[in-house]
């Protein structure tokens, strides 16, 4: 990861990242260990993985605008939008099982420590 994210290591903190790749990175544990101490060191703001062993970007689309109308644009809350946004991508939650949400630890004052991440995971019930 830090091949990929060490040339915006400036830009990256309070970011989102998306992984759409192969759900290796969630199910291998070492893979997945790296990803949440990445998001952690980068204090990235939230990260968003799937599980699903061959990932095809095509079915994340409504996902990813879901999102981004809700998030970025009306500003809600992430952890609210992504709800949301799985319960309007329909293909995706037959092609992947769950969801790994991940956001940097929050300080008292509302802002992100560095140290850690809170991780939410959401399960399709269709599985």
């Amino acid at each position: 990861m830090d091949v990929l994210l060490s040339p915006f290591k400036l830009q990256l903190p309070g970011g989102m990242l998306f992984i759409l790749a192969c759900g290796s990175i969630v199910r291998n544990a070492e893979s997945y260990a790296s990803l949440l101490d990445t998001i952690g060191r980068y204090n990235l703001f939230c990260a968003i993985a799937f599980d699903a062993a061959r990932l095809q970007p095509i079915f994340m689309w409504p996902f990813l605008i879901h999102i981004t109308e809700g998030f970025i644009i009306e500003g809600h809350r992430v952890e609210d939008v992504v709800e949301a946004a799985l319960g309007t991508s329909r293909r995706l939650g037959r092609h992947t099982g769950d969801l790994q949400a991940a956001t940097a630890t929050e300080d008292a004052a509302g802002g992100q420590t560095g140290d850690g991440v809170d991780l939410s995971k959401f399960e399709f019930s269709s599985r």
